[in-house]
């Protein structure tokens, strides 16, 4: 099956993924803590009437889910002081780092980074947070993965697809060209053959043509 050729396409139907997903566990999450603070005789807790009550570890993972995926960093970082685990998932197996790289909260993915993130944790599909971050404009994310050395050839399991592909399917030349200045292989070939340069040449992604006939 070769890449969608529909431009922004690619990054849309993600985005909409994203969020359907993020909707659906946030509601469940909810009703499991509602659930939690009516069980809770919170005096046991020492815990004064107006005080606060603790977050379960299960809320904490989804606020951080749902904030890094926001772009909120106030929220990400409480919800880490919260305990939340940094490579929790939703149920794709996305972490927070794919959802900030996929909106481009390059300070959100940074901290989620500096707090042991891993940078080339993959979701069911086999995408890293570098090919996230791909699908759309975002230089500043890309290039923050690479220098924390993400792998800038990695490719998902079902169609061999690496960052610099998606990149270039986009039309994304700033991008296209941070990829191979970190040593993007632009000879790498998906699982119909064809490689970078092939998608920009479909969707007549002159820019990206361009960058990638001069190379890095």
């Amino acid at each position: 099956m070769a890449l969608p050729r529909g431009g922004t396409l690619i990054h849309q139907r993600l985005a909409k993924r994203l969020a359907a997903t993020i909707r659906t566990a946030s509601a469940l999450i909810l009703a499991i803590c509602l659930a939690f603070v009516v069980g809770c005789d919170q005096s046991e807790n020492g815990a004064s009437k107006g005080g606060a009550l603790a977050t379960s570890p299960a809320a904490a993972n989804q606020t951080l889910l749902d904030a890094a995926f926001a772009g909120q960093i106030a929220q990400v970082r409480g919800a880490l002081d919260q305990g939340a685990n940094a490579n929790t998932a939703d149920e794709e197996s996305r972490t927070p780092l794919m959802l900030a790289a996929f909106n481009d909260s390059a300070d959100v993915a940074k901290l989620l980074l500096d707090r042991g993130a891993e940078v080339d944790a993959r979701d069911k599909s086999g995408r890293t947070a570098l090919l996230y971050a791909a699908s759309g404009p975002n230089v500043k994310t890309v290039r923050l993965l690479l220098e924390r050395e993400a792998d800038v050839d990695a490719t998902d399991k079902g169609e061999g697809w690496t960052a610099l592909m998606f990149a270039a399917a986009e039309g994304h030349a700033a991008v296209v060209r941070t990829l191979l200045s970190h040593g993007a292989d632009a000879s790498i070939q998906d699982v119909d053959g064809e490689t970078a340069l092939d998608f920009a040449s479909d969707k007549g992604h002159a820019g990206v043509i361009e960058v990638l006939k001069e190379g890095p």
